[in-house]
């Protein structure tokens, strides 16, 4: 794995958040450049406010990876 992620990992909560709010942001401001259709900025504003109300929570590759790979 990438050595800048795993340091991201190790990362608390809080920072993870911040950092994700951060990236949000900027790639917000880069969609607007896009040629995004409204409803594809709904759709990623709706996961966004999601993401921050806690409705729904981020998982780490290795989690996500066990479950959707299955056991060699």
């Amino acid at each position: 794995m990438n050595t800048d992620i795993e340091k991201l990992l190790l990362l608390t909560s809080e920072e993870k958040r911040l950092i994700a709010e951060t990236l949000w942001d900027n790639l917000l401001s880069e969609a607007e450049n896009e040629d995004l259709t409204e409803e594809e900025k709904q759709l990623l504003q709706q996961r966004w406010n999601a993401l921050k109300n806690g409705e729904t929570k981020l998982h780490n590759w290795e989690e996500v990876k066990a479950r959707i790979i299955p056991p060699a």
